[in-house]
């Protein structure tokens, strides 16, 4: 399947409250994208952490939490590399690579201890604890959207009419809607656009386990 494949399977399984199955998609949608900004057959684990963590800021505003993700490592999480060692003080990278993108290519489901939780609109709920993880649904989403924007997939086209959603009545920010088919690699449009929004960045610290 096609990048552009992967990302309509992920619209339409979470839309369908197949959580899993969208993430599944979204996380191979990501490693296409990854080998694309290597230009490479084959993406190593670095490479496909190294542009999850070039596309924080629109991860992030997609989220819709306020978390700085370039500073807040989850001391709080196990989280092993493919040798079985643990990685010291791991960042939202490596928490998408080891836990969500490995396990399902391995066959795997997610370990306990994480998962996603529903939200409201201007509400995105994490819960934390020691290895223990629940991210807000949006966490699909936002990465759905680095694979949508990121300027190596310029050349996709798609005639669907899914969207990406930011912002929120609730708080008073307005909505805004991006078309897929007319978002394809527009990562400086997005970037000019989260620019002018006043969005919060909050770093966050634990204890290690």
């Amino acid at each position: 399947m096609k990048i552009e494949q992967h990302i309509i399977k992920a619209f339409n399984d979470v839309l369908n409250n197949e959580f899993d199955a969208g993430l599944l998609h979204a996380c191979i949608a990501l490693e296409g994208t990854a080998r694309k900004h290597v230009n490479k057959d084959f993406a190593t684990a670095q490479d496909y952490k190294k542009v999850i963590r070039s596309y924080y800021w629109i991860i992030e505003p997609m989220i819709g939490s306020g978390l700085n993700l370039e500073e807040t490592k989850w001391s709080n999480l196990f989280i092993p590399d493919h040798k079985g060692n643990p990685i010291l003080n791991p960042d939202f990278a490596d928490i998408v690579y080891h836990i969500f993108r490995c396990s399902h290519a391995h066959g795997k489901e997610i370990p306990a201890g994480y998962g996603f939780l529903s939200v409201e609109d201007g509400k995105s709920t994490w819960h934390f604890a020691d290895n223990s993880l629940y991210m807000p649904i949006r966490v699909v989403w936002a990465l759905i959207a680095v694979s949508v924007f990121a300027k190596v997939n310029d050349d996709i086209q798609t005639n669907t009419d899914h969207y990406l959603t930011w912002g929120s009545e609730s708080i008073g920010i307005g909505t805004y809607n991006f078309l897929i088919r007319d978002s394809w690699g527009k990562e400086d449009y997005l970037r000019d656009f989260f620019l002018k929004q006043k969005i919060i960045r909050v770093k966050l610290e634990f204890p290690k386990v």
